[in-house]
Protein backbone atom coordinates (compact mmCIF):
# COMPACT_ATOMS: atom_id res chain seq x y z
CA UNK A 1 0.00 0.00 0.00
CA UNK A 2 1.01 3.68 -0.64
CA UNK A 3 -0.32 7.32 -1.12
CA UNK A 4 0.84 10.04 -3.15
CA UNK A 5 1.41 13.64 -2.53
CA UNK A 6 -0.41 14.97 -5.65
CA UNK A 7 -3.44 13.25 -7.94
CA UNK A 8 -2.51 10.47 -10.55
CA UNK A 9 -4.51 8.86 -13.32
CA UNK A 10 -3.92 5.21 -14.27
CA UNK A 11 -5.64 3.75 -17.59
CA UNK A 12 -5.31 -0.17 -17.72
CA UNK A 13 -4.58 -0.54 -21.32
CA UNK A 14 -4.23 -4.20 -21.48
CA UNK A 15 -3.82 -7.62 -18.66
CA UNK A 16 -5.84 -8.15 -15.61
CA UNK A 17 -5.47 -7.53 -11.70
CA UNK A 18 -7.06 -5.70 -9.28
CA UNK A 19 -6.31 -2.37 -7.60
CA UNK A 20 -7.42 -1.28 -3.72
CA UNK A 21 -8.32 2.25 -3.48
CA UNK A 22 -9.04 2.78 0.45
CA UNK A 23 -10.04 -0.62 1.71
CA UNK A 24 -11.99 -1.31 -1.61
CA UNK A 25 -10.70 -4.07 -4.16
CA UNK A 26 -11.67 -2.94 -7.54
CA UNK A 27 -11.29 -5.33 -11.05
CA UNK A 28 -8.49 -3.75 -13.51
CA UNK A 29 -8.66 -4.36 -17.19
CA UNK A 30 -8.64 -2.69 -20.06
CA UNK A 31 -10.55 0.53 -20.60
CA UNK A 32 -11.13 0.87 -16.80
CA UNK A 33 -9.55 4.67 -15.31
CA UNK A 34 -8.46 4.89 -11.55
CA UNK A 35 -7.92 8.55 -9.67
CA UNK A 36 -5.56 8.32 -6.57
CA UNK A 37 -6.05 11.29 -5.01
CA UNK A 38 -3.69 13.24 -2.43
CA UNK A 39 -3.31 10.71 1.09
CA UNK A 40 -5.31 7.65 -0.15
CA UNK A 41 -4.06 4.15 0.47
CA UNK A 42 -3.77 2.42 -2.86
CA UNK A 43 -2.23 -0.70 -3.91
CA UNK A 44 -1.90 -2.24 -7.99
CA UNK A 45 -2.02 -5.86 -8.33
CA UNK A 46 -1.09 -7.61 -11.33
CA UNK A 47 -2.23 -11.09 -12.44
CA UNK A 48 1.35 -13.05 -13.13
CA UNK A 49 -0.16 -15.16 -15.99
CA UNK A 50 -2.22 -11.74 -17.71
CA UNK A 51 0.18 -8.57 -16.43
CA UNK A 52 -1.23 -5.15 -16.41
CA UNK A 53 0.24 -3.17 -18.74
CA UNK A 54 -1.28 0.93 -17.98
CA UNK A 55 -0.48 4.47 -18.88
CA UNK A 56 -0.08 6.74 -15.72
CA UNK A 57 0.36 10.63 -15.27
CA UNK A 58 0.63 12.77 -11.74
CA UNK A 59 -0.67 16.29 -11.23
CA UNK A 60 -1.45 18.83 -9.24
CA UNK A 61 -3.49 22.10 -9.42
CA UNK A 62 -4.51 24.94 -8.32
CA UNK A 63 -7.70 27.12 -8.21
CA UNK A 64 -6.78 30.62 -9.13
CA UNK A 65 -8.98 33.62 -8.26
CA UNK A 66 -8.45 37.83 -9.56
CA UNK A 67 -10.71 40.51 -7.36
CA UNK A 68 -9.64 43.97 -6.65
CA UNK A 69 -6.73 44.09 -8.55
CA UNK A 70 -5.23 41.37 -6.86
CA UNK A 71 -4.63 37.37 -7.99
CA UNK A 72 -4.67 34.89 -5.28
CA UNK A 73 -3.94 31.26 -5.49
CA UNK A 74 -5.68 28.22 -3.68
CA UNK A 75 -3.58 25.63 -3.77
CA UNK A 76 -3.05 22.33 -1.58
CA UNK A 77 -3.48 19.09 -1.62
CA UNK A 78 -7.34 18.84 -2.90
CA UNK A 79 -9.41 15.99 -5.23
CA UNK A 80 -11.01 16.49 -8.16
CA UNK A 81 -14.53 15.57 -8.28
CA UNK A 82 -13.88 12.27 -10.02
CA UNK A 83 -15.11 8.80 -8.72
CA UNK A 84 -11.87 6.72 -8.02
CA UNK A 85 -13.01 3.93 -10.58
CA UNK A 86 -14.17 5.53 -14.29
CA UNK A 87 -15.08 2.98 -17.35
CA UNK A 88 -13.80 5.47 -19.76
CA UNK A 89 -15.00 6.17 -23.41
CA UNK A 90 -14.08 6.79 -25.83
CA UNK A 91 -11.37 4.50 -24.72
CA UNK A 92 -9.05 4.66 -27.86
CA UNK A 93 -9.08 8.40 -27.61
CA UNK A 94 -8.64 9.08 -24.48
CA UNK A 95 -5.69 6.03 -24.44
CA UNK A 96 -4.14 8.21 -27.48
CA UNK A 97 -4.35 11.46 -25.77
CA UNK A 98 -2.42 10.38 -22.62
CA UNK A 99 -0.12 8.37 -24.82
CA UNK A 100 0.70 11.62 -26.30
CA UNK A 101 1.17 13.39 -23.11
CA UNK A 102 3.86 10.68 -22.07
CA UNK A 103 5.68 10.90 -24.58
CA UNK A 104 5.98 14.85 -24.65
CA UNK A 105 6.80 14.77 -21.43
CA UNK A 106 9.73 11.94 -21.81
CA UNK A 107 10.95 14.08 -25.10
CA UNK A 108 11.38 17.28 -23.29
CA UNK A 109 11.74 18.91 -26.75
CA UNK A 110 11.07 22.73 -26.28
CA UNK A 111 7.51 23.81 -25.30
CA UNK A 112 6.62 20.33 -23.79
CA UNK A 113 5.10 21.85 -20.31
CA UNK A 114 2.86 23.87 -22.56
CA UNK A 115 1.75 21.28 -25.22
CA UNK A 116 1.26 18.48 -22.08
CA UNK A 117 -0.79 20.71 -20.15
CA UNK A 118 -3.11 21.70 -23.13
CA UNK A 119 -3.36 17.69 -24.12
CA UNK A 120 -4.14 17.28 -20.33
CA UNK A 121 -6.85 19.97 -19.99
CA UNK A 122 -8.54 17.99 -23.54
CA UNK A 123 -8.35 14.67 -21.93
CA UNK A 124 -9.92 15.79 -18.44
CA UNK A 125 -12.65 17.92 -21.21
CA UNK A 126 -13.41 14.04 -22.91
CA UNK A 127 -13.96 12.59 -19.00
CA UNK A 128 -16.35 15.39 -17.96
CA UNK A 129 -18.23 14.81 -21.25
CA UNK A 130 -17.86 10.89 -21.11
CA UNK A 131 -20.78 10.29 -18.81
CA UNK A 132 -18.96 6.47 -17.90
CA UNK A 133 -21.18 5.76 -15.29
CA UNK A 134 -23.88 4.97 -17.92
CA UNK A 135 -21.52 2.66 -20.21
CA UNK A 136 -23.16 -0.98 -20.35
CA UNK A 137 -20.58 -3.67 -20.14
CA UNK A 138 -22.15 -6.42 -22.45
CA UNK A 139 -21.76 -3.86 -25.06
CA UNK A 140 -18.50 -3.06 -24.24
CA UNK A 141 -17.42 -6.35 -25.08
CA UNK A 142 -19.35 -6.39 -28.12
CA UNK A 143 -17.06 -3.45 -28.88
CA UNK A 144 -13.94 -5.26 -28.69
CA UNK A 145 -15.27 -8.59 -30.31
CA UNK A 146 -15.81 -6.47 -33.55
CA UNK A 147 -12.81 -4.82 -32.99
CA UNK A 148 -10.68 -8.29 -32.88
CA UNK A 149 -12.58 -9.35 -35.62
CA UNK A 150 -11.51 -6.26 -38.06
CA UNK A 151 -8.26 -6.73 -36.74
CA UNK A 152 -7.70 -10.52 -38.26
CA UNK A 153 -10.24 -9.66 -41.09
CA UNK A 154 -8.83 -6.16 -43.15
CA UNK A 155 -8.80 -8.82 -46.03
CA UNK A 156 -12.40 -9.27 -45.87
CA UNK A 157 -15.51 -7.09 -46.94
CA UNK A 158 -16.44 -5.32 -44.10
CA UNK A 159 -19.57 -3.91 -43.08
CA UNK A 160 -21.46 -2.35 -40.73
CA UNK A 161 -23.93 -4.44 -41.60
CA UNK A 162 -22.16 -7.92 -41.30
CA UNK A 163 -20.33 -6.68 -37.90
CA UNK A 164 -23.54 -5.90 -36.17
CA UNK A 165 -25.01 -9.32 -37.41
CA UNK A 166 -21.76 -10.78 -35.75
CA UNK A 167 -22.63 -9.48 -32.29
CA UNK A 168 -26.30 -9.28 -32.97
CA UNK A 169 -26.62 -5.96 -32.44
CA UNK A 170 -28.56 -3.18 -34.96
CA UNK A 171 -26.19 -1.48 -37.35
CA UNK A 172 -27.47 1.80 -35.66
CA UNK A 173 -26.86 0.63 -32.18
CA UNK A 174 -23.61 -0.82 -33.06
CA UNK A 175 -22.08 2.35 -34.94
CA UNK A 176 -23.07 4.51 -32.10
CA UNK A 177 -21.67 2.11 -29.57
CA UNK A 178 -18.14 1.95 -31.24
CA UNK A 179 -17.96 5.47 -31.43
CA UNK A 180 -18.95 5.93 -27.98
CA UNK A 181 -16.09 3.86 -26.91
CA UNK A 182 -13.69 4.07 -30.03
CA UNK A 183 -14.10 7.86 -30.74
CA UNK A 184 -14.08 6.71 -34.28
CA UNK A 185 -16.82 5.26 -36.93
CA UNK A 186 -16.33 2.39 -38.07
CA UNK A 187 -15.71 2.66 -41.55
CA UNK A 188 -13.36 5.41 -40.26
CA UNK A 189 -11.73 2.76 -37.79
CA UNK A 190 -11.21 0.26 -40.43
CA UNK A 191 -10.01 2.10 -42.79
CA UNK A 192 -7.29 3.67 -40.69
CA UNK A 193 -6.43 -0.23 -39.77
CA UNK A 194 -5.81 -0.87 -42.98
CA UNK A 195 -3.81 2.19 -43.96
CA UNK A 196 -1.67 1.23 -40.50
CA UNK A 197 -1.18 -2.27 -42.06
CA UNK A 198 -0.04 -1.27 -44.87
CA UNK A 199 2.28 1.29 -43.86
CA UNK A 200 3.64 -1.87 -41.75
CA UNK A 201 3.97 -3.71 -44.85
CA UNK A 202 5.60 -0.89 -46.76
CA UNK A 203 8.33 -0.46 -44.07
CA UNK A 204 8.80 -4.63 -44.46
CA UNK A 205 10.23 -4.48 -47.80
CA UNK A 206 6.93 -4.88 -49.92
CA UNK A 207 6.11 -1.59 -52.36
CA UNK A 208 3.62 -3.60 -54.31
CA UNK A 209 1.17 -1.03 -54.31
CA UNK A 210 -1.70 -3.28 -56.22
CA UNK A 211 -0.70 -6.11 -54.19
CA UNK A 212 -1.20 -4.30 -50.50
CA UNK A 213 -4.11 -2.75 -51.87
CA UNK A 214 -5.91 -6.15 -52.30
CA UNK A 215 -4.32 -7.51 -49.42
CA UNK A 216 -6.03 -5.30 -47.16
CA UNK A 217 -9.57 -5.39 -48.79
CA UNK A 218 -9.64 -2.62 -50.98
CA UNK A 219 -11.51 -3.24 -54.46
CA UNK A 220 -8.36 -2.00 -56.30
CA UNK A 221 -5.39 0.40 -56.12
CA UNK A 222 -6.95 3.52 -56.81
CA UNK A 223 -9.07 2.98 -54.11
CA UNK A 224 -6.59 2.57 -51.82
CA UNK A 225 -4.44 5.35 -53.31
CA UNK A 226 -7.64 7.68 -52.35
CA UNK A 227 -7.77 6.08 -48.91
CA UNK A 228 -3.88 6.16 -48.27
CA UNK A 229 -3.67 9.95 -49.10
CA UNK A 230 -6.68 11.06 -47.32
CA UNK A 231 -5.05 9.90 -43.97
CA UNK A 232 -1.21 10.12 -44.75
CA UNK A 233 -1.10 13.11 -46.63
CA UNK A 234 0.78 11.58 -49.72
CA UNK A 235 -0.17 8.99 -52.30
CA UNK A 236 1.55 5.54 -51.02
CA UNK A 237 4.16 5.67 -53.93
CA UNK A 238 5.38 9.02 -52.69
CA UNK A 239 5.41 6.99 -49.01
CA UNK A 240 7.39 3.83 -50.70
CA UNK A 241 9.36 6.50 -52.27
CA UNK A 242 10.06 8.47 -48.98
CA UNK A 243 11.29 5.49 -47.48
CA UNK A 244 13.46 3.86 -50.01
CA UNK A 245 15.22 7.73 -50.26
CA UNK A 246 15.30 7.97 -45.76
CA UNK A 247 14.49 5.13 -44.83
CA UNK A 248 11.73 6.94 -42.83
Amino acid sequence: MRTIPDNEFVLITKGRGKVIIAGKTYEACQGILFYFYPGVLHEIESDPDNPLAFLAIHFSFAHVSYSDNLWSIDGGNKKLSFKSVIHVRPYIKLKLVLKEIVDYWNSKIPGYELVCNGLFQQFLFELIKSKSEEFNYSTIEKVKKVMEYISKNLDKKLTVQALAELIKLSPDYLSVAFKNYTGYPVTKYINKCRINSAKKIFYGGNRKIKDVALSLGFSDEFHFSKVFKKYEGISPSEFCKRIADTGI
